[in-house]
């Protein structure tokens, strides 16, 4: 190949790293300087003035460089006719990368020289250095995505063992992502128990942030952070990858499987509102019209600002809203302080332990059809159908374990020392009381008896459920 004089030579040197370990601390940016360091060598033995140094640090190649883009400017401007990095991988990393950079120096109005400080010379205005650049970012290319395959393949073994992948700290964890941080571990059970009661994210992302406690990184909750983190497999102790649950994590859960199965649940459920209003009166739309059966609304009249629960119809049924609220409490509380925790047994809850051994199970058939099948030792129709029934059976039990671990709404209630004072607490939100309503009776709101005034209790009949049949 033919090698231009270094008379009108300007030369470029471009640096780039794609992960800075030292990121964030006062060793930041020492790779680049290494690379900066034989590349200012490299220009000074061919007496190649450096008019331009553009840097990429923590920069990956898959993202969009401010530095490389700056380069191809130059070039295309004729302002520089060399460029210099410390190898083809630091310049070009991606096909895409290497068209871009390969037509921007064939249109270039000056003849460019590429040169490596650890690799060849190429002149891109003849041939063959053209072919041999070529070659040359092939072969790089080809290590890149070879060593990327032992990453991934490291990365998933890694994850199989349960091994914590590295990381900002997480909520709940010390920095080595493993020790439970006693505080944080206590207020995330308060959260998970808060969610499972139909408290709102938005109530908790308050609590959270009034008690001084802030995210793995420092930063204040948000409703979306904490959506996120409630749904993340590490607070069940169990390690993920790529999205999927692979097996149990070396590092402590903050909360069962169960609980975390049956949150993340909730707080997918497409049917969730997460911008909605919470309905108004305490019995909207639980509490039903004696004489039509449609459940009631809440109306305002305009004149005494006075508000009344009536059917939907509005024709059968008108109610203060406030005596028929103080009535219904008044028998749930009744209820509650009388059947106490025999509210909470459920004789039909499953097994979690036997669940959690047959997800187990489960997973592994799995693993062992896709060994199988890459062995040879079953055709693909048979790997296929055995991953869809594995499939089927792990959604099906980890919908067990979601139902599994839906703590019982009235658990707060009951756990109360004064339940009186829990129910009318700020921290017992309308909805709260509304799912209590919902699991303890029948609400019907009767026509009023001509004749007779003000607020009469035998208009409103309340039918206990089975769970609350002996308060009746």
């Amino acid at each position: 190949m033919t090698l231009l004089s270094s008379q009108d030579r300007r030369a470029a040197i471009c640096l780039r790293l794609s992960d800075d370990p030292h990121k964030g601390t006062s060793r930041e940016g020492e790779g680049i300087a290494r690379q900066g360091e034989d590349c200012d060598g490299h220009a000074e033995y061919n007496r190649w003035p450096v008019v331009h140094r553009l840097v990429d640090n923590d920069k990956s190649a898959m993202r969009r460089r401010p530095g490389f883009e700056k380069l191809l400017k130059l070039i295309a401007a004729g302002e520089i006719n060399v460029v210099i990095a410390w190898s083809s991988e630091r310049l070009l990393k991606t096909k895409t990368d290497e068209y871009r950079f390969y037509e921007t120096c064939l249109a270039a109005p000056q003849p460019v020289i590429v040169s490596y400080a650890r690799g060849m010379t190429f002149d891109l205005s003849t041939p063959q250095g053209r072919k041999f650049f070529d070659n040359a970012a092939s072969d790089a290319r080809y290590e890149t995505e070879l060593k990327s395959e032992r990453q991934k393949r490291a990365n998933r073994q890694h994850a199989e063992k349960g091994r914590p992948a590295p990381g900002p700290r997480p909520f709940g964890y010390e920095p080595d992502r493993v020790t439970k941080r006693e505080a944080e571990a206590k207020a995330a059970e308060a959260v998970y128990r808060a969610i499972l009661a139909k408290g709102k994210l938005a109530a908790q992302v308050r609590m959270l942030n009034d008690a001084g406690l802030r995210t793995g990184q420092g930063n204040l909750w948000r409703t979306e952070t904490l959506r996120k983190w409630l749904t993340s497999p590490r607070n069940a102790g169990l390690r993920s990858h790529r999205g999927e649950v692979v097996t149990k994590a070396a590092w402590p859960a903050l909360v069962d499987e169960a609980t975390w199965r049956a949150v993340k649940a909730i707080l997918e459920n497409p049917s969730r509102k997460r911008t909605g209003k919470s309905a108004k009166g305490m019995n909207t739309g639980l509490a039903r019209c004696g004489v039509c059966g449609e459940t009631v609304n809440m109306s305002g009249q305009s004149k005494t600002g006075a508000k009344n629960y009536t059917c939907r119809t509005g024709k059968h049924v008108s109610r203060a809203v406030e005596p028929v609220d103080e009535l219904v409490s008044d028998v749930v509380i009744a209820i509650i302080e009388r059947d106490g925790a025999d509210l909470l047994v459920d004789h039909d809850r499953p097994d979690v332990d036997a669940l959690r051994e047959e997800l187990e199970a489960s997973r592994v058939l799995l693993k062992q059809l896709g060994i199988d099948y890459a062995k040879k030792r079953i055709p693909r129709s048979t790997m296929l159908a055995g991953t869809e029934a594995a499939e089927a059976d792990i959604a099906e039990i980890e919908a067990k374990m979601a139902d599994a671990g839906r703590v019982d709404v009235l658990g707060p209630a009951v756990a109360a020392p004064n339940v009186r004072e829990w129910w009318y607490s700020d921290e017992v939100t309308n909805d709260q009381r509304r799912e209590i309503i919902g699991t303890l009776m029948d609400v019907t709101i009767l026509p009023a008896v001509r004749g007779r005034k003000g607020f009469d209790p035998e208009t409103v009949r309340i039918t206990p459920k089975d769970s609350a049949r002996r308060a009746s």
